[in-house]
């Protein structure tokens, strides 16, 4: 969240955190209708979209400053997955690293993440969270990596 909009490599699509002279333009579609700028229902005024993962929102809750993470395409139902902000960037650098690194040897033949990659994730998330089940309950919740 600064100055430039940042993609860090995934699994899958890219995650995508916009600079903060767009923040409120990254609103639509999430906060509000982008053609009328009428609210849109079902999305809460605490709720600040700050990152997401394709068609997945992370959100910033105002009034406790944890990060919900929630699925596009019907009611939302986020939850929390980051205690803080830089909990949430951190991890995202550690699957970036993870991606990047593995390059092309990331998947199997049917594009499943190798284990040797799974367990990375997990170890380095669980020693930067202190917790082997925060690190499994978080890489649960992003897919693919539990």
């Amino acid at each position: 969240m600064g100055p430039s909009d940042a993609w860090i490599q995934a699994y899958g699509n890219p995650y995508f955190l916009p600079c903060l002279s767009r923040l409120w333009n990254y609103q639509a579609g999430y906060r509000y209708n982008p053609d009328t700028h009428e609210p849109l229902s079902g999305w809460d005024d605490d709720w600040l979209a700050i990152a997401d993962q394709g068609y997945a929102v992370f959100i910033f809750s105002r009034a406790s400053a944890v990060i919900l993470h929630a699925y596009h395409g019907g009611p939302w139902r986020p939850e929390v997955v980051f205690r803080e902000l830089s909990e949430m960037v951190t991890i995202f650098a550690i699957l970036g690293d993870i991606v990047e690194s593995a390059g092309q040897m990331l998947t199997d033949d049917t594009s499943i993440i190798l284990p040797r990659y799974r367990e990375e994730a997990h170890r380095r998330i669980g020693k930067h969270l202190q917790s082997t089940a925060r690190a499994d309950a978080l890489l649960r919740r992003l897919e693919d990596w539990d």
